[in-house]
């Protein structure tokens, strides 16, 4: 139900996104600001996208939806200086910000997860932060992984996950690549989350034919396509969850 109320939610808000446009080329505007009407729709939109990314504890989404947010209202923001402010000034302390906050609070963000995880059973997690290089490496290697997050700010990162009983996965690209193999990771009970938090990125999962992944995902201006073929008795369930602003989550079934 709550799938389908998203759905709704965000199909409806392109199709009103599709009239505005349509209409601001058409002389029925000329009566009134059409760039403040436009402002004013792209502003709710950023703001129900942060809204949303606070609920769910995004700190990725809901950093850069009230930076964008920012960046459409700077003139209105004369009085603290921030017109004189260029679009990818704002983006680029969005980016230190959002590092900055992983860094301190690396599973506070994440807690949905994290929950979930360590409330069945104290098994660990293994983490790696990627920022401006690329890297590769795996993760997982034992019965004690159990959860593994992975982040890439402006770079590119290659991850393999080859855990015993695996539970769970946060996953975030800022500006970057990554791309995540799970095709060596064996699910043992119930039905792990993979949350994914890709804004101006992209993140690329690879799962095996035997699982069948569910996408509970957002997606503003943004897109989650599934790519190969899933065995048609796939037995393990897989959710991914979280949000895309600006990129793209993919899918490969190998």
């Amino acid at each position: 139900m709550r799938k389908q109320s998203d759905r709704i939610f965000w199909g409806g808000i392109f199709i009103i996104a599709a009239i505005v446009v349509v209409l601001g080329r058409m002389e029925i505007f000329d009566f009134f600001n059409f760039s403040l009407f436009r402002n004013g729709f792209l502003s709710i939109l950023l703001l129900a996208v942060l809204i949303k990314c606070i609920i769910s504890r995004s700190i990725t989404g809901a950093v850069f939806s009230g930076a964008f947010l920012v960046i459409i209202n700077r003139n209105l923001l004369w009085f603290i200086g921030l017109e004189n402010l260029s679009m990818w000034t704002i983006l680029f302390a969005a980016t230190l910000v959002c590092i900055g906050l992983n860094i301190i609070f690396p599973e506070k963000f994440n807690k949905q997860i994290h929950d979930q995880v360590h409330n069945e059973m104290p098994y660990g997690h293994a983490s790696n932060v990627n920022v401006g290089g690329e890297t590769s490496g795996s993760a997982g290697m034992g019965a004690d992984m159990d959860e593994t997050n992975f982040s890439t700010v402006f770079g590119s990162s290659v991850k393999y996950i080859t855990a015993n009983d695996f539970r769970g996965s946060n996953l975030e690209a800022v500006f970057g690549t990554l791309k995540v193999y799970f095709d060596q990771a064996v699910i043992q009970t119930g039905e792990p989350i993979i949350k994914v938090s890709a804004i101006f990125g992209t993140i690329t999962v690879f799962v095996p034919k035997e699982w069948h992944v569910i996408s509970e995902t957002s997606a503003v201006f943004a897109s989650v396509t599934e790519r190969g073929m899933r065995s048609p008795d796939s037995s393990k369930v897989v959710r991914l969850r979280g949000e895309t602003v600006f990129g793209k989550v993919e899918i490969v079934y190998v």
